[in-house]
């Protein structure tokens, strides 16, 4: 299924380039010039992802932020605030209002990229631990016990545990493959950062180069 995003900026401009950029990477893409349109657009059809000017009149990001967390509707919406403020107090801020991280503006391809590939990565963790809060209930001590010891001394049908032999071997399994592929996302996320390290030593090396060989 295609992703989808909403990209939420006052500037004209700027919507248009962040939206080329994540249609290029595959998603479907929504526009809204304010954070009202924004809520109209959600409650529409809530996006995967959201992208959120910091800046913008009347009601900033910060603040539509906060409605959007409050709401338990679209409380779990991974939210990016847009921002060319990328210093660590700033970070530290939007990650305790509720973002799931911030994007320079304007963004740079491996900017965007690395975010995706962490998003994606926290994405998968959530959908692990949501798996096991579904499937393990905390005060059943003869499941987790079970869990946590090797499939040969889960409790025979006999003990009555709520949830059968078969059933814990299929959320092991389950689980099983939720790490696998979550090991693969963070495999595909270092990947990138070592691919975007090694283009910013190139940019730099051509820099110096154009700067040594231009006449004096």
């Amino acid at each position: 299924m295609q992703r989808t995003a909403l990209v939420v900026d006052d500037s004209k401009s700027a919507r248009f380039a962040l939206r080329r950029h994540l249609e290029g990477r595959g998603f479907k893409v929504d526009t809204a010039d304010g954070a009202e349109d924004a809520y109209r657009a959600i409650d529409a059809q809530a996006p995967d992802l959201v992208f959120l000017d910091h800046i913008m009149p009347g009601i900033d990001g910060f603040t539509a932020l906060r409605h959007l967390k409050a709401d338990p509707t679209t409380a779990t919406i991974p939210v990016v605030i847009c921002s060319s403020n990328e210093g660590a107090a700033f970070v530290a801020e939007a990650r305790d209002q509720g973002a799931a991280d911030v994007l320079s503006k304007p963004p740079t391809p491996d900017q965007l990229e690395r975010l995706l590939a962490a998003l994606a990565v926290s994405a998968r963790q959530s959908e692990i631990d949501a798996s096991l809060a579904a499937a393990v209930d905390p005060t059943d001590d003869a499941l987790l016990a079970a869990l946590d010891e090797p499939t040969a001394q889960i409790p025979a049908p006999s003990a009555a545990p709520s949830a059968s032999a078969d059933e814990i071997a299929a959320l092991r399994a389950r689980v099983e493959t939720l790490e696998t592929e979550l090991a693969s996302l963070r495999a595909q996320f270092a990947a990138q950062i070592d691919a975007a390290q090694q283009a910013t030593v190139r940019r730099v090396a051509e820099t110096l180069l154009q700067s040594l060989s231009a006449p004096r």
